[in-house]
């Protein structure tokens, strides 16, 4: 061990060096790595979560209720969600309609889950033709952006990336001016709505030939009765809502599936059995405008992802893989310079690593039905309504079951799952098992011939009442009934994530996440090639931003102050 550091060791090169690390160490500005679309950068604001809420459809109070029809979400100035219609040109009266579905969907999901940091939601409503015809598809919703977070406390894991709604759940006393603009992003088709349309009908009703007809495919608040063949708008909103708060994987066959980028770089020189692969979303970098295509790994995976395992039979046999710790593993797998060519890259995982006869293992397990579960963590308290309810114990005292099969090669949902979408939202979501349950919401096609109301009632007829406390802002205990068009398990879901909900009543900065098992690449693949420019059209999840542990905690911040304090007085 060297002599102690005294005054004659450090020069004033030395102190001019701490005084500039300290300087670094204090700054809050992390560079942005976001698609162009969400470049324009705003800080998080915080917003104070509503201090009454009427219930929408949800009937979540014991002593006030009001009728399914009414909308009061549209007049709640205090909702924590701001939805901005920022794509609607067909007529003031349609796209009011909208508007107010994507409103009462937000108030709906606010009921639920406790957003104490205010989020807003981009919706575009257009005909998919005009860029890419979908006729057949209602839409999607993904979040914002998505991000690495390195804080040690809030409930962080760093091994997974947080959806950007969440993550500013998580560290949001901090001022992070990587926020993308919008926190969830929502596209709706309105090619659908026309489609379906009975232009006779639609004239002997009244309508004369201009604007948009009615009784087109989406249902809204005070159309009258809804038709056979109709969906509430609200679901639909409310359905990829929930996808663009974080309810959406990273796992999915990118090789493989026509629609994705990544088949494209390696159609025809592979055998198609080679490409029956499921993985987390590669790393692709591309120098330049038109260079060559590189992937130098695979991406972190959605903090969704964490949960899920796989189950499936295998010569007789039940064969078991924990895709959290599978990601650990691929995470290792890392090539550079011309390795990570995108066909060496492809050549070299089949070829020499053991991890791609995991993949294929998970291609042919996630082509069978009911093989992958998400399963949910322990309740964090006693009191967790989970717990102290007979039903929510028995109901949901393990995992739910994801839609798997034919839809992981061959979607057949009512989102869009092109190129522009990310493959794994495939997955995300339930079997038809659960379409008459309490988490019907997330299953995956939207039901047709009854409102939203009406499939709340239905589901929640024979079970008996589930009642939580909720807290008001003068301390009073509130008893209240839940009924949510978000079921129980949806919502344990989100808990698990990190999210606040009113039936577990957990906070975000509830525990420490035990990083024994953080994941490093075998290289540093950042800055190997430089970062291309990002298409503003694309819905997929753009790449993660890093936010560093000393930017996510006072106390870091603390530290290095002191640290500077003591160098100069030793000086």
């Amino acid at each position: 061990m060297g002599p102690p550091i005294t005054r004659s060791h450090l020069s004033f090169p030395w102190l001019l060096l701490l005084l500039w690390l300290s300087a670094t160490l204090l700054s809050t500005n992390a560079q942005s790595t976001d698609e162009n679309e969400s470049m324009s950068l705003a800080d998080p604001v915080s917003t104070t979560p509503p201090t009454s809420t009427t219930p929408i459809i949800s009937s979540t109070s014991t002593t006030t209720s009001s009728p399914a029809a009414t909308s009061s979400a549209a007049v709640n100035n205090t909702n924590p969600i701001t939805v901005v219609l920022a794509n609607c040109s067909f007529g003031h009266s349609h796209c009011s309609k909208v508007q107010r579905a994507a409103e009462t969907a937000a108030a709906e999901l606010t009921q639920v889950v406790n957003i104490k940091v205010g989020i807003t939601v981009k919706l575009d409503y257009f005909s998919f033709c005009d860029r890419s015809c979908a006729n057949d598809t209602y839409g999607f919703g993904v979040p914002g952006s998505q991000f690495a977070l390195n804080a040690k406390s809030s409930g962080v894991d760093r091994n997974y990336i947080y959806p950007q709604t969440l993550a500013r759940q998580l560290v949001q006393f901090i001022k992070i001016s990587t926020w993308a603009d919008y926190d969830v992003r929502i596209a709706i088709n309105h090619d659908v709505y026309m489609n379906a349309v009975d232009y006779e009908a639609a004239k002997s009703s009244g309508w004369n030939g201009t604007g948009v007809p009615p009784g087109g495919k989406y249902w809204f608040q005070g159309d009258g009765d809804i038709g056979d063949n109709q969906v509430d708008m609200v679901y639909i909103i409310l359905h990829e809502l929930i996808h663009g708060i974080g309810f959406i994987s990273s796992w999915a066959a990118y090789f493989y599936i026509p629609q994705s980028p990544y088949y494209k770089l390696v159609e025809g020189i592979f055998e198609e059995e080679e490409l029956r692969l499921v993985t987390p979303e590669p790393t692709l970098y591309i120098p330049g405008e038109a260079g060559q295509a590189y992937i130098t790994g695979f991406e972190s995976t959605m903090i969704f992802d964490k949960f899920l395992n796989v189950t499936y039979e295998s010569l007789n046999e039940t064969d078991f893989i924990s895709l959290q710790n599978f990601t650990m593993t691929l995470q290792n797998f890392c090539l550079q310079r011309q390795d990570a060519f995108v066909i060496n890259f492809l050549h070299s995982f089949l070829n020499e690593a053991s991890e791609s006869r995991t993949s294929a293992q998970l291609f042919k397990a996630m082509s069978t039905p009911g093989t992958v579960t998400f399963n949910f963590r322990p309740a964090s308290t006693n009191d967790s309504v989970y717990m102290t309810d007979a039903y929510l114990n028995t109901t949901y005292s393990s995992n739910l079951t994801l839609l798997t099969g034919d839809n992981l090669v061959h979607p057949t949902l009512n989102e869009y799952t092109g190129p522009s979408n990310p493959p794994g939202l495939a997955i995300s979501h339930l079997t038809d098992d659960y379409t008459s349950s309490l988490d019907f919401i997330m299953t995956g096609i939207f039901p047709t011939g009854s409102t939203l109301a009406e499939l709340v009632d239905e589901a929640y007829k024979d079970v008996s009442n589930i009642t939580y406390h909720d807290l008001l802002p003068n301390g009073t205990m509130v008893p209240k009934v839940y009924r949510s068009p978000i079921g129980p398990g949806i919502l344990r879901v989100l808990d698990a994530m990190g999210f606040s909900t009113v039936l577990a009543r957990t906070d975000p900065d509830r525990e420490t996440i035990d990083d024994d098992n953080d994941s490093q690449q075998s290289c540093d693949w950042k800055w190997l090639y430089p970062k291309p420019p990002q298409s503003t059209s694309s819905a997929s999840l753009p790449r993660p931003l890093v936010i560093p542990a000393s930017f996510s905690t006072a106390p870091a911040i603390c530290y290095h102050l002191v640290l500077l304090l003591l160098v100069i007085c030793i000086i």
